[in-house]
């Protein structure tokens, strides 16, 4: 996790994705928290859809997981003035039946 927010930090985000995908081959369950870390790293680098894409593609096994980081990208959306993105990223979430 730790290294994956120094990649992150430091704008290196394929790095820190080959470490996301490493820490998975090898059988590691990712913390709530190092999904964080990709998103920002993401929204930081690509922008909010490349972060949605990393969302989409990593969700479904785990509704409180996915839930959790959908809230954290509305965050994102939110606080860097994307507001309708938010509002759209919101509707996504209820109509994949989250609150």
């Amino acid at each position: 996790d730790i290294m994956i927010r120094a990649a992150c930090n430091l704008g290196r985000i394929e790095g820190a994705f080959k470490l996301f995908d490493r820490l998975k081959e090898e059988g590691l369950t990712p913390l709530h928290r190092t999904y964080a870390h990709i998103l920002d790293g993401f929204v930081q680098i690509r922008g909010f859809d490349e972060a949605h894409s990393f969302l989409i593609q990593h969700s479904g096994k785990d509704r409180k997981l996915d839930s959790t980081n959908y809230s954290h990208l509305i965050r994102l959306c939110h606080k860097s003035g994307q507001k309708q993105v938010a509002r759209n990223l919101m509707k996504e979430m209820k109509a994949k039946g989250f609150d």
